[in-house]
């Protein structure tokens, strides 16, 4: 974080837009900082990104920090809050679900096995 206390760090925002970055999920999506809610996405092909209710109504935009990162501090909401994602681009604009709501699927487990090249039931994940 840097002195804002709800801004992603510049390291951070490198390590995202490199794919390289340790835990994705632990900056990606919406999270409780000391400033309140922050939501982060990694869209490349976007311009613009707009936090949406489930009904298509415009809660936030997100700004720009990189080639496709994107984030805001989002006023007056606690998680857990159901949001969607509107990106937008030359060619048009497009919603979907924020795929950083979502817990990871894989364990630790899976992960190993997944490396080790050994994992028999991936299909089942």
């Amino acid at each position: 974080m840097n002195s804002t206390g709800w801004q992603a760090s510049s390291a951070d925002i490198d390590a995202i837009l490199a794919a390289r970055h340790a835990d994705p999920f632990a900056l990606l999506g919406a999270h409780v900082t000391p400033a309140g809610v922050v939501v982060r996405a990694f869209v490349p092909s976007a311009e613009t990104v707009d936090v949406v209710d489930t009904a298509g109504a415009a809660i936030a935009g997100l700004a720009a920090r990189g080639e496709g990162f994107f984030e805001a501090l989002i006023a007056g909401r606690n998680l857990p809050f159901h949001y969607r994602l509107r990106a937008a681009n030359a060619g048009g604009s497009w919603e979907f679900d924020d795929p950083y709501t979502f817990a990871p699927v894989l364990g630790a487990t899976d992960d190993h096995l997944l490396v080790e090249g050994t994992h028999r039931r991936l299909y089942e994940r």
